[in-house]
């Protein structure tokens, strides 16, 4: 029997995508089964963050921005690529 190999924050990303924005769903029909020539990832995992989607062949981000993130009450931080 295989042992599935897990990482932190997996199930944080898979209901990211099972609770998915409308905008998210809309991007994702675009851009998912490399449509664009490029593979995406969706909800990648940086650090403390969920992107949401990453092309890791061109270290592409891209975020889009929804209801979500006006709902949440977080104060603006930097991320330097080690530390917050």
């Amino acid at each position: 029997m295989a042992i599935k190999k897990t990482f932190p924050g997996q199930e944080i990303a898979k209901e990211l995508r099972r609770d998915s924005t409308a905008a998210e769903n809309q991007a994702w029909a675009l851009l998912r089964a490399k449509r664009m020539g490029f593979k995406l990832r969706r909800q990648h995992q940086v650090g403390p963050f969920f992107l949401d989607f990453y092309c890791p062949s061109l270290n592409l981000a891209i975020e889009l921005d929804g209801s979500c993130h006006t709902q949440m009450m977080l104060k603006p931080k930097i991320w330097n690529g080690n530390s917050i």
